[in-house]
């Protein structure tokens, strides 16, 4: 059996990198699987972009830093996925399908680049991604 591919999602990255973050401690225990276990990981560059900013807002700049340099310099750990003009296509038919006005489109490129990629499952702590990944058939790891 080949390696498990693992899409990364925004929430988990916010909370390994800040320590009050409510999903601090599951993120950790998540990460120390992962070092024990070999998986393809996977996240986007908007994935990126968002958690950059989030944790510059949330708890200062050295930390979205630090999140930063780790994540830019280990794409032998991690692959960030580009985002195309079919993958925003992609994203925008998932978008519009989706009614509720708090749906992220960068939660619909996600969805759109696990289906490209054709990756196995998908890490977020995000309940509204968590119900819509399950009905597109896509496993959650959480």
């Amino acid at each position: 059996m080949g390696l498990k591919s693992i899409f990364v999602d925004t929430n988990y990255f916010c909370g390994l990198y800040n320590s009050a973050d409510t999903l601090h401690l599951k993120s950790k225990e998540i990460f120390e699987k992962f070092k024990k276990t070999q998986h393809k990981l996977y996240t986007s560059s908007f994935i990126v972009a968002e958690v950059l900013t989030v944790l510059s807002q949330r708890i200062g700049k050295k930390s979205s830093i630090d999140f930063g340099t780790d994540i830019l310099s280990q794409e032998n750990l991690i692959k960030i996925l580009r985002i195309n003009t079919k993958i925003e296509r992609d994203a925008f038919v998932i978008f519009k399908k989706i009614k509720s006005k708090n749906f992220s489109f960068v939660d619909a490129l996600s969805l759109a680049l696990i289906k490209k990629h054709k990756i196995n499952l998908l890490l977020t702590f995000d309940k509204q991604l968590v119900n819509l990944a399950k009905t597109n058939n896509i496993k959650i790891l959480s």
